[in-house]
């Protein structure tokens, strides 16, 4: 029987999950405003434990949250599939990630960028928390047989998200690079893997043809060249709008109306 996953139950959900993502970039974020002090010094290994912390607290919830996204979905769908467990790194994984993220911001902190840095650490944060998720998604997905889509969600869809919501339903099984999705995930991203256990069932967030007509007109003949076209067309049709954000969230940093 062909089922079909209202929009406002999969937005629930993915709400959900942005409010832990946002959570925690608003803890790191605050978190190193507050102890830079004026001469823009900071103490790194203090750092590196607070976005460590940060992110095993708020990630531990959107694992969890996606864990039982994952078992309803089984449950809804008769699939006999293995009760979801929750997927987190190593801690020493989840250090050596931050320790590089911490280092490749830290020129903005040397240069005076004090906002810069603080946005770049809050942002590596935010990633390891939704990173979290998608992987106890695709993980369990892949044990249990089940087809993936990557249903593009929020204000701002970037190209590459366009790109892989073009590919549709996937078996989980073929998924390669665990991961590799996390390190083009923009500071708003909030689009999530879907799963599916039957091909009849549909996502009323998600119009794949939509994506892939969209790539399948980009200019360019590699992957690349097609992600660059869509986002060269993203910025033209979105300049105004980007441009304002970036205006307000400017102003709302430094204490304006």
């Amino acid at each position: 029987m062909a089922r079909r996953v209202s929009k406002r139950a999969w937005e629930g959900y993915t709400r959900r999950l942005e409010a832990q993502r946002a959570a925690a970039y608003d803890d790191a974020y605050e978190w190193v405003v507050r102890n830079v002090p004026s001469r823009g010094r900071l103490d790194m290994k203090r750092l590196r434990l607070m976005m460590v912390e940060a992110a095993n607290h708020h990630g531990k919830s959107t694992a969890a949250l996606a864990a039982t996204w994952f078992d309803q979905m089984a449950r809804a769908e008769g699939a006999d599939a293995m009760k979801a467990v929750p997927v987190n790194d190593t801690a020493k994984t989840r250090v050596k990630r931050m320790a590089i993220c911490s280092n490749k911001a830290l020129p903005k902190l040397e240069a005076g960028d004090v906002e810069g840095f603080a946005r770049a650490i809050a942002s590596a944060v935010a990633a390891d928390v939704k990173r979290q998720a998608t992987n106890t998604v695709m993980l369990n997905a892949q044990k249990n047989g089940a087809e993936y889509a990557w249903i593009p969600g929020g204000a701002e869809t970037c190209a590459f998200c366009i790109a892989l919501a073009a590919n549709g339903w996937q078996p989980a099984a073929k998924a390669t690079a665990m991961g590799e999705h996390a390190d083009h995930i923009h500071d708003n991203c909030e689009c999530e893997f879907a799963i599916r256990f039957n091909e009849s069932t549909e996502y009323g967030a998600y119009d794949a043809q939509k994506y892939a007509d969209i790539y399948g007109d980009a200019d360019g003949r590699s992957s690349q060249d097609k992600i660059n076209s869509i986002r060269r067309e993203l910025y033209a049709e979105n300049r105004d709008k980007i441009n304002e954000q970036h205006r307000e969230r400017y102003a709302a940093m430094n204490g304006g109306g």
